[in-house]
């Protein structure tokens, strides 16, 4: 069994477990302090992007089952957790790369620097314009082409972009966070506003029990 069918019947399977872990990390957490991060959270964050490409009202549903998950599992119910917005869990200070910086510069001050596979880039006005991958500066690079400015070679089909008042549900039902890992968040004029990651919806949510 393959395509839409096989991933609703996974999407099926996988909601099971994940309700059934929420629930007894639930009590976990009416005991003691919150357990580390499940390994089936992000088998389950995989998953979701794959179905993103088939089918998005399974995403839909797969985002409702993982914002359940993930609110209980730190023991907060779902109802109060309807009340979180991307802008209440987001990183508002991220390091992010001015479209005019250099391939070289952003090599050597960025990525060298902080090891991370993409950034978020800027204007002047800190408008959003995309995203810089090291594997395409590094490409460049070896091309011969260093001087070139990093606003020139972003990428345009990364589905990172979130509304900073967007819902927590919206976040996690996302295609970009489980496939990029983070998500960035603007306002209504484009402006970047921060930058959120599943390792900030955990700590959001643990402050709030």
């Amino acid at each position: 069994m393959s395509g839409p069918r096989a991933l609703r019947v996974r999407l099926a399977g996988l909601t099971l477990v994940m309700l059934g872990a929420a629930l007894a990390f639930g009590e976990d957490a009416a005991r003691k302090a919150p357990p580390d991060p499940d390994p089936g959270l992000l088998e389950f964050l995989g998953s979701v992007d794959g179905l993103a490409e088939v089918s998005p009202d399974c995403t839909a549903s797969a985002g409702w089952v993982m914002y359940v998950f993930v609110s209980t599992s730190w023991g907060v119910a779902p109802e109060r957790s309807k009340s979180f917005t991307v802008a209440d869990v987001m990183d508002p200070e991220p390091v992010t790369i001015p479209s005019g910086v250099t391939l070289l510069d952003a090599h050597e001050q960025f990525f060298g620097r902080y090891h991370w596979q993409w950034f978020a880039v800027v204007d002047s006005t800190r408008h959003f314009l995309g995203v810089v991958r090291e594997q395409r500066v590094d490409a460049e690079i070896s091309a011969g082409r260093p001087a070139l400015a990093v606003g020139e070679v972003l990428e345009d089909d990364m589905p990172v972009r979130i509304g900073a008042g967007e819902p927590l549900q919206t976040l996690l039902s996302s295609e970009g966070l489980p496939r990029l890992g983070a998500m960035v968040a603007v306002d209504g004029d484009g402006i970047l506003k921060g930058v959120v990651t599943m390792a900030r919806v955990r700590r959001a949510l643990r402050l709030a029990t």
